[in-house]
């Protein structure tokens, strides 16, 4: 299978603030001692960073993934099913992480730059990237040819 496009970002964002929540819960759990509440606290942290902390995208003849951290959350899209995409800017307020928004369900990593991703259904998928125009472009380079 040709990969048209392979991109992974770092979530600074979630990877920070869940990293800064960790080393604060830390201190205070060596200062004033462990309880069942904040160890669960801590492993939630942690996870999240694991989980969310790397966005990997990527484009091949036959769809479009989109896998977080461990593999998990993922999203697949079948490159016949897309109807069109095109680079844009999302608001920062609309967080990082995989969420639903108005436009339909994020992945984003980090940054502000996406690729929407219209299916033929009318759903829309938006996916970040810090190259939004490349991976637009690997994105119809793969419907063109899934066309011939």
């Amino acid at each position: 299978m040709i990969v048209h496009y392979r991109k992974s970002q770092v979530s600074t964002v979630i990877v920070a603030a869940a990293g800064a929540g960790a080393i604060v819960l830390g201190n205070l759990m060596w200062a004033r001692g462990c309880s069942c509440g904040s160890c669960l606290a801590l492993a939630a942290l942690l996870a999240a960073a694991a989980v969310f902390g790397v966005l990997t995208v990527e484009v091949n003849e036959k769809e479009v993934t989109a896998d977080f951290g461990m593999g998990f959350p993922w999203k697949r899209i079948p490159i016949a099913e897309i109807e069109y995409v095109r680079p844009m800017e999302m608001p920062w307020y609309f967080g990082w992480g995989a969420r639903w928004i108005p436009r339909g369900w994020m992945f984003r990593g980090t940054g502000t730059a996406v690729v929407e991703i219209v299916l033929k259904t009318g759903r829309r998928f938006c996916v970040g990237s810090p190259e939004p125009g490349a991976l637009a472009h690997a994105i119809d380079t793969a419907r063109r040819r899934g066309d011939e």
